[in-house]
């Protein structure tokens, strides 16, 4: 009975996570804003619907992405607001999902625990209100050790057939996913050094077969866009290596401040320390805790939603750390109860970063907006956001070129209308004054962010 299980306080648990759900389901319909990724995510959809993949057809414009997720959204990608209330309910499949694993390999108390500490941590309840991946590579890795949990107990290979599926679709999620299937390599690979033979090979098979099927058309797909089975992988990691700049001490500052009171994971690998045994599903975790840091640390790239996309590893400590407090000592509840004190503080301080975050980049969407109706459709706009006008403005786009050739690229192909956003990193710094000082370019419309005046222009070209 679930009453013997749990507690008052895991019952509060309970509720805390709930309010988290419904309160970010409330505040979806205040967000005005877009961000870079989710337009390009709404875009990629709308192209799906059409036959093709990618923001302009005949191209290969952000085709490096996976797919799995525009693919999920394609039905939803006239309708922002759906999409993401979509993301937030995919959110509440990947706490449950959490929950299921935790509960799997250790317990109840340890599940409600590492469901509560996800749903409460600041970057997934960011995250989970936009049209972003997070929630659905939860939901997939956690699956993932879920079935391979499962395969533990009764031996049957469909399990690991469906540990392998859910880590390709990992993979096909978000390239990260590439950790996972390293893990399970790395997992296997001790276990035959610790066999000292093959004697368990059928099971590393099985899962690398339910990999590579699911990852099947992803090969075609990169193939028909690269001439590469893996290019977009390549691709991928090609484009964001350029943008490196983070340097070893803010990988590690990253990992803390994305961790937040999970911190106290290190209770849980105590208590791991201690036990004379572990399970094969614990070993896996603890493989995955020990590859993702050194990923993170070791990416050219670093963002704070690579560590939330393996929160479920970190989260499962740590609910296992404070349930073993119990068995060990008399102050357990104190701790419990300030952990979810220090829970609910990040919790409102997300949900208010969320309302502060309801304007992100809107003048660069109200502008997209009203250049759909000042241009035709098979005009192109010329911008650096692209984007922004790929899925809002529905037109083509062309990057800026060097300020000698600005002139004879507008006039060759025929562009009439040019947007500058002053707050994108990639602009060249000629646009700043380029247009202004030119009779040849007019302002038609400016847009304030921020407090900040004219940082999105639409300027119109009028060739002499």
């Amino acid at each position: 009975m679930i009453k013997k299980d749990i507690g008052k306080v895991e019952y509060i648990i309970l509720g805390l996570i709930l309010i988290s759900l419904a309160l970010k389901a409330t505040l979806v319909p205040f967000n005005e804003g877009l961000w870079w990724d989710e337009a390009v995510y709404m875009g990629l959809g709308r192209s799906i619907t059409h036959g093709v993949y990618s923001l302009e057809p005949g191209t290969s414009i952000e085709t490096f992405r996976p797919f799995l997720f525009p693919f999920i959204i394609s039905p939803l990608s006239g309708h922002l607001f759906l999409a993401r209330m979509f993301v937030v309910l995919i959110s509440a499949v990947s706490a449950i999902s959490v929950y299921l694993l935790a509960k799997k390999i250790f317990d109840r108390r340890t599940a409600i625990w590492s469901a509560f500490l996800l749903s409460t941590s600041y970057l997934f309840v960011f995250f989970s209100t936009k049209a972003l991946t997070e929630p659905l590579f939860i939901a997939m890795l956690s699956f993932s050790i879920l079935f391979f949990a499962k395969s533990t107990e009764d031996k049957k290979k469909r399990w690991l057939f469906l540990a392998g599926v859910f880590a390709g679709l990992t993979f096909l999620t978000r390239y990260l996913g590439v950790i996972l299937i390293f893990s399970y390599l790395i997992y296997y690979i001790y276990q035959i050094i610790r066999a000292h033979g093959f004697e368990n090979i059928k099971s590393p098979i099985t899962i690398l077969i339910g990999i590579l099927i699911t990852l099947s058309p992803w090969f075609l797909l990169n193939y028909i866009h690269y001439n590469d089975p893996i290019g977009g992988f390549t691709e991928n990691f090609a484009v964001y290596a350029k943008s490196s700049t983070q340097t070893l001490g803010q990988g590690i500052y990253d990992i803390f401040s994305a961790w937040g009171v999970t911190t106290l994971l290190v209770i849980g690998l105590f208590f791991l320390y201690k036990k004379k045994k572990i399970s094969r599903p614990v070993g896996l975790i603890l493989i995955l805790f020990v590859v993702t840091i050194l990923a993170y640390l070791l990416l050219p790239h670093k963002e704070p939603r690579y560590i939330l996309s393996f929160f479920p590893v970190y989260a499962i400590l740590c609910g296992f750390g404070l349930n073993s407090i119990g068995d060990k000592f008399k102050t357990e509840t104190l701790l419990k109860i300030i952990v979810i004190i220090i829970s609910v503080l990040i919790l409102s301080i997300s949900l208010y970063k969320i309302w502060d975050d309801r304007f992100a980049a809107n003048g660069l969407v109200q502008a997209c907006i009203d250049l759909k109706g000042l241009t035709d459709p098979s005009e192109r706009v010329m911008a650096i956001s692209y984007p922004y006008i790929y899925y809002l403005s529905e037109r083509n786009v062309a990057a800026f070129p060097d300020e000698s050739d600005i002139i004879q690229t507008l006039d060759k192909r025929n562009i009439k209308y040019i947007l500058v956003y002053r707050f994108e990193p990639e602009n060249p710094e000629y646009i700043n004054t380029f247009f202004d000082e030119d009779e040849r370019f007019q302002k038609i419309k400016t847009y304030d962010q921020w407090g900040h005046s004219e940082i999105t222009v639409i300027y119109r070209y009028s060739p002499s």
